[in-house]
């Protein structure tokens, strides 16, 4: 039990129904969403299931009950779908390999009775040369966004985007360029609040010299870069100048971000410095105004240390937001940051067992592996 500044005490799991959801062969998942009203919302998951073939799936997860949604077959070799949700609007971005390229297929899921439906909507075919980032995000008015990584006529990544209707599936722009022109931008990720979008991208910073780890199979390089971010308007327009997050500290970089009820862009980054492994670096936080020129940094003796990515857990446009971060056991920390500033609370929350990979005011989705598969399970929370 935390103090005054703001916690949770780690709950009972809210039903055992719910063991077990996508346990038919192994299993990779991608990060959660939540949709419907504060603590009632249903929890959403990207999977992929490799079992005699590989299924791209989505856990549809609610107090009491879990299913799988079919998104089709595809390459075992691909990331799991991205799934984003708002307003009742559900999107998944299902990402396939043919013809040595990356495809991006877009699938509204739907409820209808007690079913749930998927439509598929349009689809990107990287070329070969391709990067094979890609990223999804929709409003509650559903308008929505994707967005990939590609190379322009001079052979440098650049972002693009293509905006959608989440009700009717058509395409309402053509692609077009979102990052700065000349520069080089992969990796996109793309987060929505309730009228904008917030894009965030690494620009690798080729003149530095390349950090890496080593491993059984010799030494795996990444160059250093630098992450921004810039707002995007509702049609999927750049309405701000892009920001750098850690400009002074060029670094291979893994993050997670969301938009806070204040408005401002929350994130949580990690960098390792030359001949250092990322994990035993500090999670740092960032907060973005709409319109600033630099981000707002947290002190960064409030990260959390710990071997797992860091996420940023919440509902859109709600409070309270946890920065959660696996530790070298395989359980969660958890610190809260609080809704106006992105300021992290002054001790963090343990016991979550799992992987806490979505979350909502008092409810977090929790995995835990189970064999070849996981266990998905909704453990509640109670807020001080």
């Amino acid at each position: 039990m935390v103090g005054s500044q703001g916690g949770a005490t780690p709950g009972q799991d809210e039903d055992d129904a719910l063991r077990d959801v996508a346990s038919s062969g192994a299993v990779e998942f991608a990060r959660g969403a939540t949709d419907g009203p504060p603590d009632a919302a249903a929890f959403l998951l990207g999977v992929l299931v490799h079992g005699d073939d590989t299924r791209a799936m989505l856990a549809h997860v609610e107090t009491g009950s879990g299913r799988l949604v079919d998104l089709g077959r595809v390459n075992p070799n691909v990331e799991p779908p991205r799934v984003t949700a708002q307003g009742g609007h559900v999107l998944a971005l299902v990402l396939d390999f043919a013809a040595g390229a990356t495809v991006l297929r877009t699938v509204g899921v739907s409820r209808a009775a007690q079913m749930l439906t998927t439509r598929l909507g349009p689809e990107v075919r990287k070329t070969a040369r391709d990067p094979s980032g890609a990223d999804i995000a929709v409003l509650p008015s559903g308008q929505a966004l994707l967005v990939w990584d590609r190379q322009d006529a001079h052979g440098r990544s650049e972002i693009v985007g293509l905006s959608l209707d989440a009700r009717s599936l058509r395409e309402t722009s053509s692609p077009r360029p979102l990052t700065p022109a000349g520069r080089p931008a992969s990796e996109p990720r793309l987060v929505a609040g309730p009228q904008s979008y917030w894009l965030l991208w690494l620009e690798p910073q080729t003149s530095a010299p390349k950090s890496g780890t080593s491993d059984d199979a010799g030494v795996l390089f990444e160059p250093p870069s630098v992450l921004y971010a810039a707002e995007l308007d509702a049609a999927g327009r750049p309405r701000s100048t892009p920001v750098a997050i850690n400009q002074d500290q060029p670094a291979p970089v893994i993050f997670d971000a969301r938009v806070l009820p204040s408005g401002r862009l929350l994130v949580a980054y990690r960098t390792a410095p030359a001949d250092r492994p990322v994990d035993d670096q500090p999670t740092r936080l960032a907060a973005i105004d709409i319109g600033a020129a630099v981000p707002t940094r947290a002190p960064d003796e409030a990260g959390v240390p710990g071997p797992g990515a860091p996420t940023l857990l919440g509902s859109p446009a709600g409070d309270p937001t946890w920065l959660a971060v696996e530790d070298a056991s395989g359980a969660t920390a958890l610190v809260r940051a609080f809704a106006e500033t992105g300021a992290p609370g002054a001790a963090p929350v343990v016991g979550v067992q799992g992987m806490a990979i979505a979350g909502e005011p008092r409810r977090l989705l929790v995995a835990e592996p189970r064999g070849i598969g996981v266990e998905l399970r909704i453990q509640s929370c109670a807020l001080d």
